[in-house]
């Protein structure tokens, strides 16, 4: 097999991963926004619980 065969073959490779990729984040971004738009406290009060975490592992990590 030459050189530019193998290539081809690994471009046509990463092109479906990407396809499929696309597709996956797609499929999470609508669920996601799907849950955020049933449950829209549930979902700012997790946020808001994963910030106060995330800025106490920060401020702690500072000091």
């Amino acid at each position: 097999m030459r050189q530019d065969q193998k290539m081809d073959g690994v471009g046509s490779t990463i092109e479906d991963y990407s396809g499929r990729f696309a597709e996956v984040a797609s499929d999470i971004s609508s669920r996601t926004l799907g849950t955020i738009k049933k449950y829209p406290i549930h979902t700012a009060l997790a946020a808001a619980g994963i910030g106060f975490l995330v800025g106490s592992m920060v401020s702690s990590k500072e000091t």
